[in-house]
C-alpha cells in the first residue's frame, strides 16, 4: 500500500537525520525542475480553453543519461483565465533505471486531476522534479475535431536548477504546556511531568487522562466534521423499513404437560433441509427429551442420530438434528421426557430452513421494522411485519460469483399479500415484564401501511426508556394452499426525552472562528431532566447546510456534524435559551464560487441530533423542511471574503475534520527524537462477547510491542467484570465510552513510544471507527512528511465489527430468549437485553449515518460473514469493505448503503485451505493472524524494506488454526489462493499489484 511505502521513507528519512546532523547542515541540495506543458483533449472553443477546436495530444518523454537508477516527482500546475491559478496536485514518485527511458501521456496525466475534471480538454505544466539532470522531450499532435490534416510537434524542455538547505533552521521551541514548578498549573489535582525525549511538559491527571490541563481533558477533543455533497445519501437517516430484520426461523415454547409430553403442528412450506432443535431453558440438560416427527399423512419420520451444538445458546443445553423433509404440509413434532420432569418445565423448539440451492422454492420469510427512527420515550410506535418470498428475496449476503451483493439485499423485501391470516405481537419491557401477546392488524391504523396489503402492525407501548424486545409470529397459506409460519426477535431501543431542536427559535450564526462560520441551533429541554443534566450530555448533532445563489438558486454546499455538548447562553440579542452548534468550513463556499455561485443564503435541512447511547436521533427536523440561518453583518462579510480557489477535500484535512490540536505536533516531536514507526506499540481492542485473554497477549506470545487495551480497565470500579472471571466482556460499555477511553489510551503523553497501529474487533471495530471519525488522537498524524503530507499511523488500523448478537435465530445461537420465560437472563454473558445498541440492526443504522467516508478511508474496515451450515460459524470469509458490517443469513440484515463493493470476494472453493472452521470465539485467530501479519513488517529494527522486498507480492495462504498462518507464497505460484489472500487481514500489508 501507498501509505506503508511512505512509512518506510519516512523512516530512513529520520535515521539519516540523526546519523549526520553535522554533515546535514553543511550540505546544499541542487533539484532539477522541468516544467513539460501539456495539451489534453477535445476543446470546442466555448470553455475558455485558449485553442482552437480540435483534439490535442501530449506525450512527455523523459531519458535518465546516468547509469544509477533515479526518483523523480510529479505533480501538474495549472494556471485559469483573469490572472487565475490551482492548486498545485499532490506529488506522485516515479522512477527511472540507469540508461533508460519513462513517457508520460495524457491518460496518466488525467489521473493525476481530481476526478470531475478528467473528461474535458486540459492542459497546463507537468513538473517533473528531479536530484539528477534528466533529457526531457515533449511531442504535441493535433487535428480538427471534424477530421483533416494531423499536426506535430517537438520540444525539448530545459531543467531549472533549484538550490535548497537540506537542513533548515530548527523552528522556535515550543511553550511549555504546563510548568512543573507549580502545584497549581495543571489544575484538578494533576501534576506537571517532563518527557525527557523531546523536553515537552504534560499533565499527568488523576482520572487517567493527561493533556494541556486536567479540566480541559474531562472530555475528549472532539473533531468538527465537514463532508461533501456527494456523501449526502449516505449520511442521511435510512427509511424505517430499511432497517428491519429478517428470519426464515420458527421458535415456540415448549411447555411439558402433566404426562412430561409436548406436541405441535408444524408447517413445513418448503421442501428439503432445516434443522431442529430441542433445548431446555430452566437448568435442567435436556438429555432425557426424545423428539418424534409425524408427516402429513401421519407416517413417522426417520431422524438422524442428533448431535449437541456446543456454541449455539452459548451452553444453553440442547440437541439438534439435520432433517430432509420431503414433502410439504403440516408436520407434527411431539417431545417427551420418558425419565419423568419436573412440574412445569420449560424449553424450546426451533425450526431454521437451511438455504438450499437446489432448491427451486426457497420458502417463506418474516420481515419486520418499527415504523419510525425517533424513538423515544413516551410516544407512540408501531412494528410492522410481513411475509415475503424468499425465493424472489434471497437473504444470501454473497453472491456465488462477482464483487457485489445481491441487489435485493439492499432494500426491504416485497411483503406478500393476503397469505398471512395471523400475527402476534409479545413484547418484554426493559425491566424483564413479559407483556401479553396481542394480535396485530392490516386496517393501515397501527403503523401497517395501507389496508389489507399484506403488511400487518402492532403497537409497542414505550413509557421509559430502554431496550424493548418484541417477538413477531406469523402464520398462513400459500397461495398454493402451503401453510407456513415464523418468528423473529426484534430489538426496539428507546431513548430518553431530553432535548429537541426548538422550531420556534432562530437559527444564527454564532460568528467566523478562523476558517469556520459557527451555527448555533437552538433546543428545548423537555422530559424530567434539567440543565445541568444536559450540559453534563454529549449529543451527536448533523445537518445538510445548502447555500442560494446569486441567482436565487439552491445548492448543496456540506454535511455538517461532530458530537456536541449543549450549553446555556444568549442567542444575539435574545433570551438566555439552549443551544448546540454546527460549523461550516469556509473552503466548501470557495469551492462553489469557483463554480460561478455566490452563496448569499445559508439553510438547514434534515438536521438532527442523535443521543449518544443508543445513536437514536431524539430530534429530527422532517425532510423537505429548511430552515434559513440568520447572517450577522460579520457573517455576510465572512461569505463574501472566501475566495474563488478550487481544493479537493481530499487534500485538505482542516476541510473535513476542523483544525487538528496541539498534541498532535507533540506526538510528531517523537518521531523527529528517533522514536520510529518500527518501534510503534500495537494495541489490540477486544469485543463486546470476546475473550479477555484472546486480546491480552496470550495470542501474541508476551510481545513487547502489544498493548491489551483490556488491561487498561483492570482495576476500574466502574465497569463489571463478571464476577473477576479472566474474561473482560464490555456488556455494561458503551460504544461511546469505549472510544474515549480508547482515545485517552492512545494519547497517553506518558508513553514514550507512540501507538503505530490498533486493531479493534466487534463492538472494538464498532467503538474504533467511532473513535477515528470524531476524535483527535495520535493516529491522525502522530507522524509527518515534508509538506505536512500524513503517512499514516492509522495504517494498520482495523475495525473488525461483528457479527451481532441478539437478533434473529443465527444457528439459533440467540435464542436466550422472552418465549422461554426459565431463561433467565443474567445466566448469559451475552445476553439480548445488554448487548449494546449500536450493535443492533437499527443502532447501526444511525451510527454508519454518522460517519464520513473521509474516517473510513484511515482504515481497513472488514466485514465478516458466515454461514449456518453444520451448526458451525465459520468465522474466516473475510472480504475487504468499508462496510463496517454486514447481514448473515441468521434472519436480519444490516446492510448499509456504503461503498460495499471494492474488492468484495467470496472464497473460491468452500475448502479447509480457503477458510477456517472454529468451534471458540474467533477472537483467539483474529488476534493471532494480526500480530503473524504487522510482526516481520513493523517489527523491522530500522523500519526499513528494499524496494524489491516491499513490492514483491507477499500473499499468506492455507490452513489457518488458532492465529496460524502457514505460508508466504508468490503471487506468481498460481491463481488458487488469490481470492483468499484479499479476503484476510493480510490487507494490513502491501502485496503489490500482483494480488
Amino acid at each position: 500500500m501507498e501509505l506503508l511505502s511512505r512509512l518506510f521513507t519516512m523512516t530512513a528519512f529520520f535515521m539519516a537525520g540523526l546519523a549526520a546532523p553535522s554533515m546535514a547542515q553543511e550540505l546544499n541540495r541542487t533539484q532539477y525542475l522541468y516544467p513539460a506543458r501539456f495539451q489534453c483533449g477535445a476543446s470546442i472553443e466555448e470553455f475558455q480553453e485558449g485553442v482552437v477546436n480540435g483534439r490535442h495530444a501530449t506525450v512527455i518523454s523523459v531519458y535518465n543519461p546516468s547509469d544509477k537508477p533515479v526518483t523523480l516527482e510529479k505533480s501538474v500546475a495549472r494556471g485559469l483565465p483573469f490572472q487565475r491559478s490551482e492548486a498545485v496536485t499532490k506529488h506522485q514518485e516515479d522512477s527511472i533505471a540507469g540508461l533508460s527511458a519513462i513517457e508520460i501521456e495524457c491518460d496518466e496525466i488525467r489521473m493525476m486531476l481530481p476526478q470531475s475534471m478528467t473528461a474535458q480538454f486540459r492542459s497546463g505544466f507537468l513538473r517533473l522534479l528531479s536530484d539528477t539532470a534528466l533529457t526531457v522531450v515533449v511531442t504535441y499532435s493535433s487535428r480538427p475535431g471534424d477530421g483533416g490534416v494531423s499536426t506535430i510537434d517537438v520540444e525539448t524542455v530545459q531543467g531549472i536548477e533549484i538550490t535548497r538547505e537540506r537542513n533548515p533552521e530548527p523552528p522556535p521551541p515550543k511553550v511549555p504546556m504546563c510548568d512543573p514548578s507549580s502545584a497549581e498549573s495543571c489544575g484538578n489535582g494533576g501534576k506537571c511531568v517532563r518527557r525527557p525525549e523531546t523536553d515537552q511538559t504534560y499533565c499527568e491527571c488523576r482520572d487517567g487522562f493527561a493533556g494541556p490541563l486536567c479540566e480541559a481533558n474531562l472530555r475528549p477533543l472532539r473533531k468538527r466534521l465537514n463532508a461533501s455533497p456527494a456523501e449526502f445519501p449516505t449520511l442521511r437517516l435510512p427509511e424505517p423499513e430499511r432497517t428491519g430484520s429478517r428470519s426464515r426461523s420458527l421458535v415456540i415454547d415448549v411447555d411439558l404437560d402433566s404426562q412430561c409430553a409436548w406436541e405441535e403442528t408444524l408447517p413445513i412450506d418448503r421442501a428439503g433441509v432445516a434443522q431442529l432443535m430441542v433445548g431446555t431453558g430452566g437448568g435442567g440438560t435436556g438429555d432425557g427429551w426424545t423428539l418424534e416427527l409425524t408427516d402429513p399423512d401421519g407416517a413417522p419420520h426417520a431422524l438422524s442420530p442428533p448431535f449437541t451444538d456446543d456454541e449455539a445458546l452459548n451452553e444453553m443445553p440442547s440437541v439438534a438434528w439435520r432433517v430432509s423433509f420431503d414433502v410439504t404440509g403440516a408436520w407434527t413434532a411431539a417431545i417427551s421426557s420418558p425419565a419423568g420432569c419436573a412440574p412445569g418445565e420449560k424449553g424450546f423448539f426451533g425450526l431454521h430452513l437451511t438455504p438450499d440451492p437446489d432448491q427451486a422454492d426457497a420458502g417463506t420469510g418474516l420481515y419486520a421494522y418499527p415504523n419510525r427512527l425517533d424513538l423515544v420515550e413516551d410516544q407512540p410506535v408501531f412494528l410492522a411485519a410481513y411475509a415475503y418470498d424468499l425465493t424472489a428475496f434471497p437473504d444470501s449476503v454473497l453472491p456465488e460469483n462477482g464483487p457485489a451483493p445481491d441487489p435485493s439485499f439492499l432494500s426491504a423485501p416485497e411483503a406478500l399479500p393476503a397469505v398471512v391470516e395471523e400475527a402476534t405481537l409479545t413484547v418484554r419491557q426493559p425491566d424483564g415484564t413479559l407483556l401479553a401477546p396481542q394480535p396485530m392488524q392490516d386496517n393501515g391504523a397501527v403503523g401497517d401501511g395501507a389496508p389489507a396489503d399484506g403488511i400487518f402492525g402492532g403497537p409497542i407501548a414505550v413509557p421509559e426508556p430502554g431496550i424493548y424486545t418484541a417477538l413477531v409470529e406469523i402464520a398462513g397459506e400459500r397461495d398454493d394452499g402451503t401453510p407456513f409460519r415464523r418468528s423473529l426477535e426484534i430489538a426496539v431501543p428507546v431513548a430518553q426525552r431530553s432535548i429537541s431542536i426548538d422550531r420556534t427559535a432562530t437559527f444564527v450564526d454564532g460568528g467566523p472562528s478562523g476558517r469556520r462560520l459557527r451555527v448555533l441551533v437552538p433546543i428545548e429541554i423537555v422530559g424530567d431532566v434539567t440543565e445541568d443534566d444536559v450540559n453534563d450530555s454529549e449529543y451527536f448533532v448533523a445537518s445538510e447546510i445548502w447555500g442560494e445563489d446569486q441567482d436565487g438558486r439552491r445548492l448543496p454546499v456540506a454535511w455538517s456534524g461532530s458530537l456536541r455538548v449543549p450549553f446555556i447562553g444568549p442567542v444575539a440579542d435574545g433570551p438566555v435559551v439552549s443551544q448546540t452548534e454546527v460549523d461550516l468550513d469556509g473552503q466548501w463556499i470557495s469551492n462553489l464560487r469557483f463554480l460561478g455561485h455566490d452563496i448569499k443564503r445559508l439553510f438547514f435541512e434534515r438536521t438532527r441530533i442523535h443521543e449518544t447511547d443508543t445513536g437514536i436521533p431524539i430530534s429530527v427536523i422532517p425532510v423537505g423542511e429548511q430552515e434559513e440561518i440568520s447572517l450577522s453583518e460579520d457573517a455576510e462579510a465572512w461569505l463574501a471574503s472566501q475566495n474563488d480557489g478550487f481544493v479537493d477535500p481530499l487534500d485538505d484535512r482542516e476541510m473535513t475534520e476542523g483544525a487538528s490540536p496541539e498534541f498532535l505536533a507533540e506526538l510528531a516531536d517523537l518521531a523527529a527524537a528517533g522514536v520510529l514507526l518500527s518501534e510503534g506499540r500495537i494495541v489490540t481492542v477486544h469485543g463486546w462477547c470476546g475473550r479477555f485473554d484472546d486480546w491480552n497477549g496470550e495470542s501474541f506470545g508476551g510481545a513487547a510491542r502489544h498493548l491489551p487495551f483490556a488491561a487498561w480497565y483492570t482495576g476500574r470500579e466502574d465497569i463489571d467484570f463478571g464476577g473477576g472471571a479472566p474474561t473482560i466482556r464490555p456488556a455494561q460499555i458503551r460504544v461511546n465510552t469505549m472510544a474515549d477511553d480508547l482515545a485517552a489510551f492512545i494519547n497517553d503523553p506518558s508513553r514514550t513510544v507512540p501507538v503505530a497501529a490498533v486493531v479493534g474487533y466487534n463492538q472494538g471495530g464498532v467503538a474504533l471507527l467511532h473513535m477515528m471519525a470524531n476524535t483527535w488522537t495520535g493516529l491522525d498524524n502522530a507522524f509527518e512528511a515534508v509538506e505536512n503530507e500524513i503517512v499514516g499511523a492509522y495504517l494498520p488500523a482495523q475495525a473488525h465489527a461483528g457479527p451481532f448478537h441478539g437478533t434473529g435465530f443465527m444457528s439459533f445461537g440467540p435464542i436466550r430468549r422472552l418465549v422461554a420465560e426459565a431463561v433467565r437472563a443474567d445466566q448469559y454473558d451475552c445476553t439480548f437485553g445488554q448487548y449494546p445498541v449500536r450493535l443492533a440492526p437499527i443502532g447501526s443504522s444511525f451510527h454508519m449515518s454518522s460517519i464520513p467516508a473521509g474516517a473510513k478511508r484511515k482504515m481497513q474496515v472488514y466485514r465478516q460473514h458466515h454461514t449456518s451450515r453444520k451448526f458451525k460459524r465459520r468465522w474466516c470469509k473475510f472480504g475487504r469493505s468499508t462496510l463496517i458490517i454486514s447481514g448473515t443469513d441468521d434472519g436480519f440484515v444490516d446492510f448499509e448503503r456504503q461503498d460495499h463493493r471494492a474488492e468484495l470476494k467470496r472464497s473460491e472453493a468452500e475448502s479447509e485451505e480457503n477458510f477456517c472452521e472454529l468451534q471458540d470465539a474467533p477472537g483467539e485467530l483474529c488476534a493471532g493472524q494480526l500480530f503473524s501479519a504487522l510482526e516481520p513488517y513493523l517489527g523491522t529494527p530500522t523500519g526499513v524494506v528494499e524496494p524489491e522486498a516491499r513490492n514483491r507480492d507477499r500473499c499468506f495462504a492455507g490452513r489457518m488454526r488458532h492465529g496460524v498462518i502457514t505460508g508466504p507464497i508468490s503471487g506468481s505460484e498460481g491463481a488458487d489462493h488469490t481470492a483468499f489472500c484479499r479476503a484476510t487481514f493480510m490487507g494490513l500489508i502491501d502485496f503489490g499489484a500482483d494480488c
